[in-house]
């Protein structure tokens, strides 16, 4: 997966802002991630920055989720699902044309114990996304490209 490329980061203050509302949507959901990923496979913004979480995550809903409908994407279609995988509950939604939302929440009480399973309201994150995403896609449209040259995906539907 690519990741931002040096023009954005924490220095950005439209990305910063963005960072922000990520994490507010993590607060609010109890989420342990949520990140933007545009059908290009690139990962715009997330709540937290450690990549040897962030990137697999992101990595493996690209290759599982979006990759197998990036044509139907780019046909307009939307994504607008809820995925259950063994360790997390994952909420999507595409915005914009070509940007993904999507929020990890882990299934369990404890991560380092399976024993507990955790009550997700659905409903409560739906809405939770639906509150923020005017503001999560403002800031991402306002983002730099990340890569002065982008070959493909959202750098070259935003050429």
């Amino acid at each position: 997966m690519l990741v931002w490329g040096v023009a954005l980061g924490s220095h950005v203050p439209e990305w910063k802002a963005l960072q922000s509302e990520l994490k507010q949507v993590g607060k609010a959901c109890s989420a342990r991630l949520v990140a933007v990923i545009s059908t290009g496979n690139v990962l715009w913004c997330a709540s937290r920055t450690d990549f040897d979480v962030v990137d697999p995550l992101a990595d493996a809903f690209y290759l599982a989720v979006i990759a197998p409908q990036r044509q139907r994407l780019k046909r307009g279609e939307r994504i607008d699902i809820v995925r259950r995988d063994a360790d997390d509950i994952c909420f999507a939604r595409t915005y914009a044309g070509i940007y993904v939302l999507v929020v990890w929440i882990s299934r369990f009480v404890d991560e380092n114990s399976p024993d507990e399973l955790r009550s997700v309201d659905e409903n409560a994150v739906r809405a939770e996304m639906q509150r923020a995403l005017p503001r999560i896609e403002a800031l991402t449209i306002s983002l730099p490209p990340p890569d002065p040259e982008p070959a493909e995906g959202v750098g070259k539907a935003r050429a």
